[in-house]
């Protein structure tokens, strides 16, 4: 089966493909372990944005921002690593998703991985 990436009108949409498809990427109970908040805006119909702060025995990590995509399946991606704002974080979003919607990034099924198509070449856009 190959999976693309989604086209959602809404976050709304986004959790319901996600619950549908018997994942538990947005339940609440995950929300609230990982302290996720996930952010509203969608780009390209399929990336948006949360973020996750890390509290262990009373330490408090500082909250940390990540760029997801969402597959037509319902299943969630994550790339382009961890950023330390959200203003960053939402910059990079809108990037990728008009770039998938334009086509200067796919989607390999195969791979799994995001690649950013260029005139000097190929490049895969990992989760680091």
């Amino acid at each position: 089966m190959t999976v693309a990436t989604g086209n959602f009108p809404s976050i709304g949409h986004i959790q319901d493909a996600n619950k549908k498809g018997g994942r538990y990427f947005f339940d609440p109970a995950a929300l609230r372990g990982f302290r996720s908040r996930i952010h509203t805006a969608v780009y390209g119909g399929c990336v948006f944005v949360t973020s996750e702060q890390f509290v262990f025995r009373g330490q408090k990590d500082p909250r940390e921002y990540r760029v997801r995509v969402a597959m037509a399946d319902g299943s969630i991606r994550s790339v382009m690593g961890k950023f330390k704002t959200s203003a960053n974080a939402h910059e990079n979003a809108k990037w990728l998703g008009e770039s998938l919607r334009n086509g200067l990034v796919s989607y390999s099924p195969t791979t799994y991985e995001f690649t950013y198509h260029s005139a000097y070449g190929d490049s895969p856009i990992k989760d680091s």
